[in-house]
């Protein structure tokens, strides 16, 4: 909750922002509720690998690193030191044709700004670079690490409570499935959320001015959700790999 607060905290409000502050609190609390409401059930609910760490905390890492660096961008692009040419560097690195960093500076540029907008691609370039560094990282750690340990039984059914277990011999083939299903998802929600975004502020927003504490959100999720995503697939398929391998598993600790 406190991560998610950080944005509406530390972005300096400008007129008309006061909402969006407010909705910016109001979101934060909303998710320590339902993370809190999710881990404290005792039955299988929404969140995959409850009981398997430490894929979420990784997961989440991903999320706030990718949140905690766009702030300080739109907070300190137009600065000067280190940060400042950081923030510039991830800009240069998603400088190339077809890049959904230019993609995403077209066409969320706001009104008040060039097309593309350079506010919109330093923090898009900056979520899309700490995002995928993230997602690299975490899936090497993921997929070579010793998760899940040698002496570790997981439950299925509490650990992807939207899997179907049944099916015998076959749940292994369908992990593997299920895991590249999810790791093409990823990879087109990337571009699926521009060109939808795009559609909706054409339609209701046509011309709308982003507020600082919008771009940061905006930018976050775009950027980390397919990271989340990414890293689910690997750990599904890496499941699958150890399934087909043991030949099933049983009841997990809840470390």
């Amino acid at each position: 909750m406190g991560i998610a607060a950080l944005p509406a905290l530390l972005l300096t409000a400008g007129p008309g922002d006061g909402e969006s502050r407010a909705a910016g609190l109001v979101l934060a609390a909303a998710a320590g509720l339902y993370v809190l409401v999710e881990y404290g059930a005792r039955t299988p609910a929404l969140i995959d690998f409850r009981f398997a760490p430490p894929l979420n905390r990784l997961r989440f890492a991903l999320a706030a690193l990718t949140l905690i660096a766009t702030t300080a961008c739109v907070s300190f692009a137009d600065g000067a030191g280190a940060l400042t040419a950081t923030f510039a560097a991830f800009e240069a690195a998603t400088d190339f044709p077809f890049s959904p960093v230019r993609m995403a500076a077209d066409i969320f540029t706001r009104a008040s700004a060039p097309a593309p907008d350079p506010a919109v691609e330093y923090a898009a370039a900056t979520a899309f670079c700490v995002a995928l560094a993230c997602t690299l990282a975490f899936g090497a750690a993921i997929w070579f690490g010793p998760w899940p340990r040698a002496d570790e039984r997981m439950n299925l059914l509490v650990n992807l409570p939207t899997f179907d277990v049944g099916g015998g011999d076959g749940a292994a083939a369908r992990l593997r499935l299920l895991g590249a299903q999810v790791l093409v998802t990823a990879a087109g929600t990337l571009f699926a959320m521009l060109v939808l975004g795009g559609l909706a502020v054409a339609l209701l927003a046509p011309g709308v001015e982003i507020s600082p504490l919008a771009l940061v959100w905006s930018a976050t999720i775009w950027a980390a959700a397919p990271g989340v995503m990414a890293l689910r697939g690997l750990a599904i398929l890496k499941l699958a790999s150890r399934l087909r391998r043991d030949g099933g598993f049983g009841p997990d600790r809840r470390a």
